[in-house]
């Protein structure tokens, strides 16, 4: 019976140690590495339907820029961070308690060389009639 703190030898002990060691090396490089490898995959340069859209209030730009400001009376819709030459559609739904989800305002959109977009243009507003 090996007691605590002695050396156990025999065949293969050796090995098994090198092993457990390879074993431990590979799972810490796999938790430092392959987190990172696995979200610039994901997360890379792929095209399509991506970007951000914000509401910014009246005609002007707020500061940052890509600030968002929902609760508006008159507006614009600023579309950032898209692929150059995205188009897509867009809508405005009328929401409750006093809208019944029908569709209010839309358009069409293709972002410029930079990835963005805005409707109406500058220095241009939309306003929506209130729901009654």
């Amino acid at each position: 019976m090996a007691r605590l703190g002695a050396h156990i030898h025999g065949p293969g002990v050796h090995w098994a140690r090198r092993l457990g060691w390879l074993a431990v090396v590979s799972m810490v490089c796999a938790a430092l590495v392959g987190p990172g490898t696995i979200g610039v995959a994901a997360w890379g340069n792929t095209a399509g339907n991506n970007g951000t859209v914000k509401i910014h209030e009246g005609g002007t730009e707020p500061s940052p820029e890509i600030k968002n400001q929902p609760h508006v009376c008159t507006f614009h819709l600023h579309f950032f961070f898209a692929d150059a030459a995205q188009t897509g559609t867009w809508w405005i739904k009328s929401w409750s308690p006093t809208g019944d989800g029908t569709v209010v305002l839309s358009g069409a959109y293709q972002t410029d060389v930079n990835g963005e977009f805005r409707t109406p243009a500058a220095p241009g507003a939309g306003c929506l009639a209130p729901q009654l």
